[in-house]
């Protein structure tokens, strides 16, 4: 047999992937492998925005999370690991997608992180760098004295004032000297009693090496300091109770006054007991309800008087918070639909409402008040809408105005109320407790919507990255805070602002907030003026333009109308209560605004603006006494007390007197006149606003 030859099959050395092998088993061979890979789910992504951020040491700025392929949005927030960060790399305030960051003092670098709920392992990050800069010195470059020059009688006085301008957060404060008359720590000057030239010298207190000089020229009394001009003769100074017994007393009240002037005493509604002339007066009311006191000043044939109204008792005030009580349950239909509008437009007299329950809890701690007002605060946060600027998302009330901005004085003045909620909230104990997820809430709105939205330094709509203060621009004032500033006159807006930027203050003890408010009330130096004792501001301005209008001056010496007015004694009264707590960036001393400054706006009131009748209360149309037309309403129409006026009584026992008799007046529909009828002292916010005011000054 023959040999044959044996070949040994191939030695197999790959075979099919499992995977095609199964594939070919289950008839799929022909599915492609790009269909297979498709019905993988597509990872969870996150992203911040903006991916980075350089802040300044306490400012702050947005970051949004952006969460793709899931449907679940919900992130949580941490700081270089820690959640919600921490005092040392910055915290983060809110929830949701949207979160404010707070830098830290320090200088540093910091990475801001957001983690999704749906997928805990996928995050995304955005890195912050913090700046401490260099600070500005605070020093006082310049003083102007106002007047330049006065001419008055042997003994007679004079109101001086001083603008301080200067670099940094400077102090406006002044020392006062006379070479021979006296002058007080307020510059109230006192001529010496012989005639002859003085000098009145104000020196930074600062700076002292700034100072600034005026003339006096004293004449002999009633005599004249120029050919055919009689030297005037100033007003005396009154003091004494303000409200009495029914045939009681003696009482006495006093005058001050210039040197060597007669003082001359009259009296109705009772009776004087003694001499009627002379410095100190006795006197016995009558039955009532009031009497007035008047002392008249002279020398010659110049003189000038003072009244002095005093309630004979009973006199009972009304009971305030319940009176606010009643009226909120009469108004609580028209007040709810004004909240869920969420119309800026409407939010604007609601804000009127809001003030007057804030401060009646502020004052009484009334836990129904406090829970009426948080309920429409919250109502009108949740109307808010997304506004996107510059690639991050804002919560604003729409409708936007033409630049599509939100509409600015309506937003600031309803977004003030919110402010001041908050303040009441952190300034109470047990509100605190009880509310601190909606003072949260309130804070991060108000931060968002106005120091972020408009003043944030690098993107808000007034950005000026290279200022030295923590904020942006305040385009109402000067760029060194002396002079007018960018408008002729004190702007509704910065008003605002000011209340807003004391009341978060109060609530935070953030120091941008506190810096706004001393920027804004040094401003309000330069504007403010006082004459013969009481506080005024933008006085004697030629120009009557502001905004495209010059409806909110008088045509005699150019003063502000009351009912405009209104809005500084409230900003004044916010930012006199941050009191010493307050020290701004910078090392300047707390915000220069203290009781004297509303003590002065207090007589204002009472003297100039109050007609002097508790029987028929009236108020002039001009905060200087003027009662000229406004617009188109006539005389004693545009007497707005309520709203910024009624915040005095705190500060005044006399503009509390006035402002109760008033109000009385208004709720019982008697008596009628301009004032109390034809403004809007008598509306339903007017009077839900003026109750909850007067109660915060009865209590507090």
């Amino acid at each position: 047999m023959p040999i044959s030859t044996f070949t040994a099959p191939a030695v197999r050395t790959s075979w099919p992937a499992p995977a095609l092998v199964l594939a070919c088993c289950l008839g799929l061979a022909g599915t492609p492998a790009s269909a297979a890979h498709s019905r993988r789910a597509p990872a969870v992504t996150v992203t911040l925005s903006p991916g980075s951020a350089t802040l300044r040491a306490g400012y702050s700025a947005l970051f949004t999370a952006k969460v793709a392929n899931t449907s679940n949005q919900a992130v949580s927030w941490y700081v270089d690991g820690v959640a919600n960060g921490s005092a040392q790399a910055g915290t983060i305030l809110g929830s949701g997608a949207t979160v404010t960051y707070t830098a830290p003092a320090a200088a540093g670098s910091h990475t801001v992180k957001a983690v999704s709920a749906a997928a805990p392992s996928r995050s995304g990050s955005a890195g912050v760098t913090v700046t401490v800069p260099v600070t500005v010195p605070a020093a006082v470059t310049s003083i102007q004295l106002n007047p330049a020059s006065v001419t008055l009688t042997a003994g007679g006085s004079a109101q001086f004032s001083a603008v301080v301008a200067g670099t940094g957060a400077f102090s406006p404060a002044v020392t006062w000297s006379a070479q021979r008359g006296a002058i007080s720590g307020t510059g109230l000057y006192l001529a010496p009693a012989a005639g002859g030239a003085d000098v009145v010298t104000a020196t930074s207190v600062q700076t002292p090496s700034v100072s600034a000089s005026a003339s006096a020229t004293v004449a002999a009394p009633g005599s004249s300091g120029a050919p055919g001009t009689l030297v005037p003769v100033a007003a005396p100074v009154l003091s004494g109770p303000v409200e009495v017994q029914a045939q009681g007393g003696p009482y006495s009240a006093s005058a001050s006054a210039g040197a060597g002037l007669q003082l001359t005493w009259t009296i109705t509604g009772g009776v004087l007991v003694g001499p009627a002339t002379g410095s100190t007066v006795l006197f016995q009311p009558g039955t009532g309800p009031f009497a007035t006191l008047a002392c008249t000043a002279s020398s010659g044939s110049a003189s000038a008087s003072a009244q002095r109204t005093l309630v004979v008792l009973p006199f009972a005030p009304r009971n305030y918070l319940a009176d606010l009580k009643g009226l909120l349950a009469t108004y609580q239909s028209s007040i709810a639909a004004e909240v869920a509008s969420g119309d800026p437009a409407t939010y604007y007299n609601t804000s009127y409402y809001l003030q007057g329950m804030a401060a009646a809890a502020q004052g009484t701690g009334d836990p129904t008040v406090m829970a009426t007002l948080v309920g429409y605060v919250g109502q009108m946060i949740a109307k808010a809408q997304p506004l996107v600027r510059k690639g991050v998302t804002y919560q604003e009330w729409g409708p936007w105005d033409g630049n599509g901005n939100p509409q600015q004085l309506n937003t600031f003045q309803a977004t003030a109320a919110l402010a001041r909620t908050a303040a009441v909230i952190a300034g109470n104990p047990a509100f605190k407790a009880q509310y601190a997820t909606q003072l949260n809430q309130i804070v991060a709105f108000v931060h968002q919507s106005i120091f972020l939205y408009w003043f944030d330094k690098q993107n808000g709509i007034y950005a000026d990255p290279g200022s030295p203060w923590l904020g942006g621009d305040v385009p109402w004032l000067a760029a060194n805070l002396g002079g007018w500033g960018e408008y002729a006159i004190w702007n509704d807006n910065v008003a605002h602002l000011g209340m807003m930027a004391a009341w978060m203050y109060q609530a935070t003890g953030q120091p941008l907030y506190l810096e706004y408010a001393n920027r804004i009330a040094q401003g309000w130096r330069s504007h403010a003026v006082t004459i013969n004792g009481c506080g005024l501001w933008d006085y004697g301005i030629v120009t009557g333009t502001v905004d495209g209008g010059s409806y909110e001056y008088n045509t005699t010496d150019h003063c502000f109308d009351t009912s405009h007015a209104n809005r500084e004694p409230m900003m004044l009264d916010a930012l006199c209560g941050i009191g010493a707590a307050g020290v701004a960036v910078g090392g300047a001393s707390a915000s220069p605004v203290t009781r004297t400054d509303l003590t002065l706006c207090a007589t204002t009131l009472n003297t100039l603006i109050w007609n002097g009748s508790t029987s028929n209360p009236m108020f002039n149309n001009y905060i200087d006494g003027g009662n000229e037309a406004f617009g188109g309403i006539g005389p004693w129409e545009d007497g707005n007390v309520f709203l910024g006026w009624d915040e005095l009584g705190l500060y005044s026992a006399q503009s509390q007197l006035v402002l109760a008799i008033t109000y009385q007046d208004i709720m019982t529909g008697s008596p009628q006149n301009l004032s109390l009828t034809d403004s809007a002292n008598s509306t339903s916010y007017g009077k839900v606003e003026m109750a909850g005011i007067l109660a915060r000054n009865a209590n507090q």
